[in-house]
C-alpha cells in the first residue's frame, strides 16, 4: 500500500485526554491530487515507457486535516470518523473521541496502511466505491487524472478499472492493479497540488506494441 502523507503538518507534543476537534474550513482550504499513470519501459519490445490513457481511478476522502485543542496547547492531525473506519476495517488511532479516531503521528498512520494492505484485492473496488462522496475518473492521453476541489484531508485512491488502458493509441494489458494509495492534501511539503506517479508493467506475454 502506498502512503503519501503531509507528516510535516502534524504535531509531536504531549497530548491531553480531553480534546476538542476543529476541522479546517472546507470552503477556504482545498487542494488537488493528480495521478499520473505510466507504463514501465520494456527494452526487449523497444517500449521506452510513457503515459497510459483509459485507466480508471476512484477517490474517496476518509479523513479531515484538523486542529486539535487540548489543555495547554494545540496540534494538527487527521480525524477519521469511526463509521468510516469501520467500513475500512480500521479499529485504532493515536487518540479517540466518541466520534473520531485521531491520527497525529506517522506510526499511527502506518497502522491504517497495515490494515488496508490486509484487504483482499477483490474487495478494493467495492471498498472505495462504498464510501460516501467517492468519485471516479479515467486517465487522459497524457496519462493524468486530476481530482480538484479536495478539502484538506486524507484520501484513499484505488485503481478500479484497467480494461480500457491504451499506450500510444493502442490497447494494452497491464500486469496487475496498483495497490490502494493513501494520500494527503496538502502533501508532505505542504503543497496543495499533490502529484502521485504510478508505473505499471505490461501483462506478461501481452505483446501489444510491435
Amino acid at each position: 500500500l502506498s502512503l503519501l502523507l503531509a507528516l510535516g503538518c502534524m504535531g509531536t507534543s504531549a497530548f491531553a485526554a480531553d480534546i476538542t476537534i476543529k476541522e479546517l474550513k472546507k470552503s477556504t482550504k482545498t487542494g488537488s491530487i493528480t495521478v499520473v499513470q505510466n507504463l514501465n519501459a520494456v527494452e526487449q519490445l523497444e517500449i521506452t515507457g510513457g503515459p497510459v490513457a483509459g485507466v480508471e481511478y476512484t477517490l474517496a476522502q476518509i479523513g479531515s486535516l484538523c486542529e486539535i485543542t487540548y489543555t495547554g496547547g494545540y496540534m494538527t492531525g487527521y480525524a477519521v470518523k469511526k463509521s468510516v473506519a469501520q467500513q475500512l476495517g480500521i479499529n485504532t488511532g493515536s487518540y479517540g473521541t466518541e466520534t473520531y479516531y485521531i491520527y497525529t503521528a506517522k506510526s499511527a498512520l502506518d497502522k491504517i496502511q497495515e490494515q488496508l494492505a490486509a484487504i483482499e484485492q477483490s474487495e478494493w473496488k467495492g471498498l472505495v466505491e462504498g464510501l460516501t462522496g467517492s468519485r471516479k475518473a479515467s486517465t487522459d492521453e497524457n496519462g493524468q487524472v486530476i481530482f480538484n476541489d479536495l478539502p484538506y484531508g486524507l484520501y484513499l485512491i484505488v485503481q478500479t478499472d484497467v480494461s480500457g488502458a491504451e499506450y500510444e493509441g493502442e490497447p494494452i494489458t497491464l500486469s496487475h492493479l496498483q495497490t490502494p494509495m493513501l494520500v494527503s492534501v496538502p502533501g508532505k511539503n505542504e503543497e496543495k497540488e499533490v502529484k502521485v506517479n504510478v508505473k505499471t508493467p505490461l501483462g506478461y506475454g501481452e505483446l501489444t506494441k510491435s
